[in-house]
């Protein structure tokens, strides 16, 4: 009978955790939903207008969607609107890749000239080759679409101007959003941004606050908003800037400008792929996506924008149906002080109880190793035979299975499971020593988590709720253990969402981990746990959740065309050795074109391959296929000077090629570099190693671009030229993928990849 009551605990306690994550944003959200004014059915037809056809930059299609953007605005036929195209090259010197962009700038007038701009944002670019775009950032667009619509319409006099920013090519580095700034952010004062995002189909829109500053203006003001339902934590914030994560927002953050982020990130196997598409699109989501930016919305654009400027930034954490709480960094630091004393005055009790003594301390920390030990390893384990077991999930690349959600469930059950095997054999007795070593060991790690992230003041909470039931164990230990479930079940209602954000936000083989920290956190408060003496028959039924879960991860062993196996086939052929190959970079593709992987070659060429043509790949073939569509390049030197040259180079690809990439084969040192005509002046010279990619241009309806270097006289340019298309299955009539396959994500796959070398030197 205990461990049956320690079992249904379990599921309480899991119930709590999964409540904490899926009542922070809505559910069941019908098509027809209506909210402030917003209809959700159009906000669903600007996604699927988008959607029709895959719109990466270069892409007829992707030009096709700006007309349809700009087509919609224009009918709204309202005369203080006004629209432009924001036409550029830009060329991002980070990751190298470049495009022809137009971003579109609509604007609505405020009750002054010089009123400052709350400005909404998404892109309405997809990811190159594999994505339809229906999350990222069809949903974005759609959304902002409809609300800043919808607000004109019910307040036609603003106090502040209201700006629209659908930005290009952010997919491939931010490259309309930095085009912007470049060229138009000095005829606007924007006062604050609310861009939306998605990293994923699914799950609450969380909201990240960016600044250069400090945060606490704006999460005052996104208070004062009385946004519904929000999803947000100073921690998240922290370990978000602190990640090589960017959106749209970045730069605008560089140049002082604050912002409201938005942006889901669940089943993050849909980002970047062909299932990012309306059918798996979380109607949820989108909602949760509309009811904050709209809300936001309708307080920014009658607030004093000054407002939000702040060198502070408070400690908060959302809590499911309360809202946002928020206290100083000073109150936190009090916090802090108050429950380490409290945590010295119970130590003192605890050594001078004549039933306990410093040997409880000590005894307290053996079921703690043990627990921590087996629940990481065991997570791990489990981890691991999942993976082996399905293979394919080695090729879903976002980290993130189909089956995460069941997966993460499991170790929830598992770790519990292991927390009640060790514990249920601790005395009541025990209990005071047990708590009193714990909660120390859990202010420790909190106390230098916020050293670093200051953001991560509120982890404090399980210490605060523990403490009462730690005193009682020393002089009412029944009394302790009757509020010790309420207690755990307090401070796991707002830490929730945060264990399960952990492992879809960084990936599944972040759940050890995450199960870690549920272990650490719950531990003070394990007089929960119903103790047991002798020989218990009933230990099996603790494994039976478990076995439950296990069972529902298993459900997606089976691709489907709903959930597909992502795949990959590639074809290069190098015109200068006229040698050509299939690769592909897959664990597992079942039998589809396997006969052209019959004759592998060895991991020695394989290895060689990669390194001489870049390329991530598992299997390589020599093929005799043939196609090949090279690029013509002419280069002149218009200019001479005593320390530099500039030298002028067109390249000229084959019609139909979508992306060319040129690769340094010898070292350069670039002082500036020109795209299209766009001038990029260097603070730093960028240099450049032998075999490190120069640009990667992406071509839009014009496949003749120009380049213009200022390098040193002596440079000598040596490159290896890749021009890449799509379609090589039409090419070479080869059969389709299964319906239960997908392109892959990240990879660019299907190519026709044609190869050679170009030099010109000083006596050229």
């Amino acid at each position: 009978m205990h461990l049956l009551k320690n079992t249904l605990f379990m599921v309480l306690i899991l119930l709590v955790i999964r409540g904490g994550y899926e009542l922070s944003y809505p559910s069941k959200t019908p098509s027809h939903l209506i909210y402030d004014g917003v209809f959700m059915e159009s906000v669903l037809k600007h996604i699927h207008k988008i959607t029709e056809h895959p719109h990466a930059v270069g892409q007829a299609t992707h030009q096709v969607v700006g007309r349809y953007l700009e087509r919609h605005v224009q009918q709204l036929n309202n005369p203080k609107i006004k629209i432009n195209q924001h036409r550029s090259h830009y060329y991002n010197q980070h990751n190298r890749k470049a495009a022809a962009l137009t971003n579109y700038i609509i604007q609505y007038p405020g009750q002054t000239e010089d009123a400052p701009a709350v400005m909404l944002m998404a892109h309405y670019d997809a990811a190159r080759f594999s994505a339809s775009g229906a999350a990222d950032d069809a949903a974005g667009v759609a959304v902002a679409l409809e609300i800043f619509k919808t607000f004109i319409q019910q307040n036609p006099t603003p106090k502040n101007k209201l700006l629209l920013l659908i930005t290009d090519g952010e997919e491939l580095g931010l490259l309309g959003a930095k085009a912007f700034i470049e060229d138009q952010l000095r005829h606007h004062n924007i006062g604050v941004i609310i861009n939306l995002e998605a990293r994923g189909s699914s799950g609450p829109a969380i909201l990240l606050p960016e600044t250069d500053t400090g945060t606490r203006g704006l999460i005052e003001a996104y208070q004062k908003a009385g946004v519904p339902m929000p999803v947000s934590s100073s921690l998240d914030a922290e370990i978000y800037a602190k990640m090589p994560n960017d959106t749209d927002v970045t730069p605008f953050k560089e140049h002082g400008i604050n912002a409201f982020n938005l942006a889901f990130i669940d089943d993050h196997f849909n980002y970047h792929s062909p299932t990012d598409d309306l059918a798996h699109l979380s109607l949820n989501s989108v909602a949760h996506h509309l009811i904050q930016s709209k809300s936001l919305l309708n307080y920014l654009a009658e607030t004093d924008l000054k407002h939000l400027q702040s060198d502070a930034s408070p400690v908060y954490f959302s809590v499911p149906t309360l809202g946002i709480l928020s206290y100083s960094r000073s109150t936190s630091l009090i916090i802090f002080a108050v429950l380490w004393l409290s945590w010295l005055v119970l130590l003192a009790l605890t050594i001078s109880h004549k039933n306990h003594g410093f040997k409880a301390l000590i005894e307290g920390l053996k079921p703690l190793v043990m627990t921590t030990f087996f629940v990481f390893i065991a997570n791990y384990i489990l981890l691991a035979a999942v993976y082996t077991l399905i293979p394919g999930w080695k090729d879903i690349l976002q980290g993130f299975p189909y089956g995460g959600h069941a997966l993460i469930n499991a170790q929830l059950f598992l770790s519990l499971a292991i927390v009640v095997l060790i514990y249920r054999r601790r005395l009541p007795l025990n209990h005071a020593g047990d708590a009193l070593f714990s909660l120390g060991i859990w202010l420790i790690a909190v106390s230098f988590l916020s050293l670093s992230l200051p953001g991560a003041g509120f982890l404090i909470i399980p210490a605060a709720a523990a403490l009462p039931v730690a005193f009682l164990n020393l002089y009412k230990p029944a009394w302790a253990q009757q509020l010790a479930p309420f207690m755990l079940l307090l401070a796991l209602l707002p830490l929730g969402a945060l264990l399960i954000n952990l492992p879809v936000a960084l990936g599944i083989w972040m759940t050890p981990a995450a199960m870690l920290i549920l272990v650490l956190m719950m531990a003070p408060l394990n007089a929960w746990i119903e103790g047991i003496q002798g020989k218990d028959k009933t230990a099996w039924l603790l494994i039976i959740p478990v076995i439950y879960c296990a069972s529902i991860v298993f459900e997606y062993r089976q691709f489907t065309p709903y959930r597909p196996l992502p795949t990959s086939i590639n074809y290069l052929k190098d015109v200068d050795q006229t040698h050509a190959y299939l690769f592909h970079a897959d664990n597992r593709r079942g039998d589809w074109l396997s006969d052209l992987f019959d004759n592998p070659l060895s991991e020695e060429a394989t290895q060689d391959f990669q390194k001489t043509y870049k390329k991530p790949l598992t299997t390589l073939v020599k093929s005799d296929l043939n196609a090949t569509y090279p690029a013509t390049i002419e280069a002149h030197k218009p200019l001479n000077q005593m320390n530099y040259q500039r030298i002028n180079v067109t390249v000229k690809a084959t019609p139909g090629t979508d992306i060319v990439s040129i690769y340094t084969q010898q070292a350069m040192t670039i002082h500036s570099l020109a795209v299209g005509g766009r001038i990029h002046r260097f603070k730093t010279p960028i240099q450049l190693a032998p075999g490190y990619k120069l640009i990667e241009y992406h071509i839009t309806d014009n496949p003749t671009f120009t380049l213009q270097f200022e390098v040193s006289d002596d440079t000598v340019f040596d490159w290896q030229i890749q021009s890449h298309r799509d379609g090589l299955l039409a090419e070479f009539n080869l059969s389709e993928r299964p319906e239960n396959q997908m392109a892959k994500p990240f990879i660019k796959t299907d190519l026709i990849t044609t190869v050679q070398d170009w030099s010109f030197g000083n006596n050229q």
